[in-house]
Order: C-alpha cells, then structure tokens, then sequence
C-alpha cells in the first residue's frame, strides 16, 4: 500500500468524503503501541496514529474532515452504518481510537497546505535564521504598515533613510501640491497604494492566462 495517496478532482467531487474514508482506513490500521513520530530505516515498520497526515486547501475543509474522521469512529463504536461514513473496523477498536484522539486533538494531522508550510518552517526556524515564534500575515496592509514602522525607527538616526523620506516628502509637497504638516500618514498611503498596484497587475495577468484554473488538489 503506497504511503502518499493524492486525490485531484474539480470542487464538489468528494475529495473530502474519499480522503476521510483513507484516513478512517490508515486509522484501522495503526498500532497504539507504536512510538510517533521516530526517525527509522524500515520502510514497513507499524506506525502509530499521530503519523497519519491529510492535506488540503481551506480551513474549512480540513474542519469539515475532522468532524467526518470523528463521527466516522463515533458511528463505528456503535456499530451504525450512516450512508458509508463509519469507520470499518470493530467496535472496539473504533471505541479506542476514537477516545484516543478526543484525549489528544490537537495531534489530529488534518490541516490546510499553508499551515504544514508553516510547521516546516518553525521547525528549521533557526537554520533560516528566524524566530521560532513567528506569526503568520495574511492582511498585506498588517506586514505592510510593521515594515513601514520599522523604516520610520531608521529615520530617526541620521542615515541615508532619512534622506530618503525627506526626499520623498518634498516630492509630495511641491510635485503633487500636498499641504499639511503631519505628512506622516500620507506618506504611509501613498506607498502601500504603489506597492499594491505590481501585485493587482500580477494578479491580473495570472486570472487571463487562465493558469490558476487548475483542478483542486488534496493530499493524504
């Protein structure tokens, strides 16, 4: 049986619903006495539940499968067959491993693409020179206006930054015919709206090539 299985088909298809029915079938077949998550040279050595790991896109189609993965062995400790969703193993083992995972749902590997990018990267943080603690931006105007206060710091010290933002204010005084003299927020504006444009014509570009229409991919 192949370690890696990949399901692609176009949305609304049932990836869910067949990577669940996977994750039900490795769960039958993991061994509780199995040490998790321990470096080995045998390729068919047993494995212990926490080592079972889905990939998919959204949040919420990694919550959606997790609540199918529990009722799937819910229904299986009671022996109830509801539209093919329980678990097939006994009762007793769907019994164990359902109060196994309840007592440690945290270590249920059901996650979205970027949040296993991200775990990667915390674990060699150190080696790319990073801080283990990092938190995750979304919001480009959240990273953008920290990098930007980070610049404003620099200008206080007498360096070729500040040159640069007197400069740029300048610019924006007699060029544009701006007034005021708290230009600070101005400035701000300005600069996330340049920076925003590259990224919108990218954008752009990729929605007429017609190449992020690929079919959705999950991994299990």
């Amino acid at each position: 049986m192949s370690e890696l299985r990949q399901v692609k088909a176009s949305a609304g298809s049932g990836k869910t619903y067949q990577l669940t029915r996977r994750f039900l079938a490795l769960l039958d077949s993991a061994d509780d006495t199995a040490r998790p998550f321990v470096c080995t040279s045998k390729p068919y050595r047993s494995y212990a539940w926490p080592e079972i790991m889905a990939v998919t896109f959204t949040n919420k189609a990694a919550s959606e499968m997790k609540e199918r993965v529990v009722k799937g062995l819910k229904l299986g400790a009671l022996d109830i067959n509801d539209g093919g969703q329980k678990a097939e193993c006994s009762p007793e083992t769907a019994s164990k491993a359902i109060g196994s995972i309840l007592r440690r749902y945290h270590r249920l590997n059901i996650r979205t693409i970027d949040s296993l990018l991200a775990l990667l990267l915390r674990l060699f943080a150190l080696e790319f020179g990073i801080r283990p603690d990092f938190q995750m931006a979304f919001n480009e105007r959240e990273l953008f206006d920290a990098v930007y206060d980070h610049f404003i710091a620099m200008c206080e010290l007498d360096g070729p930054e500040r040159d640069l933002l007197a400069d740029t204010i300048t610019t924006m005084l007699r060029t544009e015919g701006k007034t005021g003299f708290w230009m600070q927020d101005t400035v701000r504006n300005r600069l996330f709206e340049m920076g925003e444009i590259p990224a919108h014509r990218f954008r752009a570009t990729r929605n007429r090539s017609g190449s992020h229409q690929k079919p959705a991919c999950r991994g299990l």
